[in-house]
């Protein structure tokens, strides 16, 4: 899975970076959004927008681990609604 980041966007001091966040965390968001879809292709959908939205936001996140997590669960939530 391919994500764009954007280099303005993608560090602020003291923090990690949204690549090494990526890293981090792009298998064990995936295994829980498979979890919470039971579906591969919903999953790896859900946890790119999570990383999307992270990236537009990433100034105003506190706790990205956490945020990202909270998102791809509501995410996965809004897909069950439709």
């Amino acid at each position: 899975m391919a994500v764009m980041l954007n280099d303005q966007a993608s560090t602020r001091p003291g923090c990690e970076p949204i690549e090494a966040l990526f890293q981090a965390l792009e298998s064990p968001l995936l295994s829980y959004a498979l979890r919470l879809t039971g579906d591969l292709s919903a999953a790896e959908d859900l946890v790119q927008e999570a990383f999307m939205k992270l990236q537009a936001q990433f100034a105003d996140v506190r706790e990205p681990r956490r945020w990202l997590y909270r998102i791809v669960h509501n995410l996965a939530s809004n897909r069950r609604r439709e």
